[in-house]
C-alpha cells in the first residue's frame, strides 16, 4: 500500500514536471526573436487602429506586391479559399469595389490560403473577376491573426488597419462599401 502511494506521488511529480517544461517551452517560443508570432497571437479584430504588418505576396501572375513598397494605396485584403462558400458570395462585392474605387488608389487583393495559382486563375476567369490574386501559405495570414475565411482587412493610405470583417454578417455589403468609400476619400 505504501508502494502505491509513492508511485502515485512520482507520477504526479512527473506529470507536473512535463506540464511545467511544456509551458516554459511555449513561453520561450512565443517570446523569442522573430516577433511575428506575437502579432499572430493577436485577434484580427484587435488590429483595428494598429499599424498593419508588412506583407510580401506573389501574385498568380508572378509579380511581387508589398505594403511597404507601395504606400499611399488603400488595401482591401480578402483572405479566402475556393472551397469556402461565403467567399464566393463576397467576390462580386470585391469586384465591384475594384471597379468603383480602383482609380482612386484602392487595391483589392485576394489572399488565397489553400489553392494553386492555376486553380485561382481558372476560378477568376470563369467568374469574370479581375482584381489582384495572390497565394499565401500562412505567413501573412498569421501576421494578421486570420482564423477564418472570408476575412477582409482594410488598410488606409498611412498603413493603419481601419476595418476587419470576419465572415458575412447581416448588412456586410453596405458596411464594406461604406468603409472603403470613407478610407478611399481620405488623403
Amino acid at each position: 500500500m505504501n508502494t502505491d502511494a509513492s508511485d502515485t506521488r512520482r507520477l504526479r511529480r512527473a506529470a507536473l514536471l512535463i506540464v511545467g517544461l511544456a509551458t516554459a517551452a511555449l513561453l520561450l517560443w512565443a517570446l523569442s526573436p522573430g516577433g511575428d508570432r506575437l502579432i499572430a497571437a493577436r485577434n484580427a479584430e484587435q488590429m483595428v487602429g494598429a499599424v498593419a504588418p508588412d506583407f510580401q505576396l506573389k501574385t498568380i501572375d508572378g509579380k511581387q506586391i508589398s505594403l511597404r513598397d507601395q504606400p499611399r494605396y488603400v488595401y482591401v485584403l480578402d483572405f479566402w479559399t475556393i472551397s469556402c462558400p461565403p467567399c464566393h458570395s463576397l467576390a462580386p462585392e470585391l469586384q465591384s469595389i475594384h471597379k468603383k474605387y480602383g482609380f482612386h488608389g484602392v487595391r483589392v487583393v485576394g489572399v488565397n490560403l489553400a489553392d494553386s495559382s492555376a486553380a485561382i486563375k481558372k476560378y477568376m476567369e470563369n467568374n469574370g473577376y479581375t482584381y489582384i490574386q495572390t497565394t499565401d501559405r500562412g505567413a501573412v495570414a498569421n501576421a494578421y491573426g486570420i482564423f477564418a475565411t472570408p476575412t477582409v482587412v482594410v488598410i488606409d493610405r498611412k498603413g493603419i488597419v481601419r476595418e476587419v470583417m470576419i465572415g458575412l454578417a447581416s448588412g456586410w455589403e453596405s458596411r464594406h462599401d461604406s468603409i472603403v468609400k470613407t478610407v478611399a476619400g481620405e488623403k
